[in-house]
């Protein structure tokens, strides 16, 4: 028969020991997940800023308005939530030479003109206050084009 009155407790104290190391690390385990699904979360918002500043710089390489002055030019709007600037900068003209014109569509636009490239750094900004996301990308262009004045 066991002496009940000769046990101290060991056993106890060691298993209350182990439960407060494994409660231990699997709630650091928990915050390090929820730390990695944010930087998930923030590379995503990145990845989408990029792509939509990216989108908007080929929307704008259609409007010659924006390439019509040597002080360049910007437009500023929204799009899929995000705020979106565009900003021309004309950098020089001529930029590469006089180059021929091949087909009739840019004769007739440039008779008596000389079509010349033009050099332009277009720039698109975004914004989206929600996420703090900020992106700002740089294309630079060349344009068959008259000199701006």
């Amino acid at each position: 028969m066991t002496n009940f009155r000769l046990q101290k407790g060991n056993v106890l104290i060691v298993s209350l020991l182990m439960l407060v190391i494994m409660t231990t690390l699997v709630v650091s385990s928990m915050g390090g997940s929820t730390v990695s699904q944010k930087i998930v979360g923030n590379m995503q918002n990145q990845r989408s800023a990029e792509a939509t500043a990216q989108a908007t710089i080929q929307q704008a390489l259609s409007q010659s308005s924006l390439f019509s002055s040597a002080a360049g030019s910007s437009l500023t709007k929204s799009l899929d939530g995000w705020s979106v600037s565009v900003s021309t900068l004309y950098l020089g003209c001529p930029c590469g030479g006089a180059l021929p014109v091949d087909n009739s569509e840019d004769a007739a636009a440039l008779a008596g003109a000389t079509a010349t490239m033009t050099c332009w750094d277009v720039m698109a900004t975004i914004n989206d206050n929600q996420t703090g996301t900020q992106v700002t990308i740089h294309q630079g262009i060349r344009r068959n084009q008259e000199c701006p004045g």
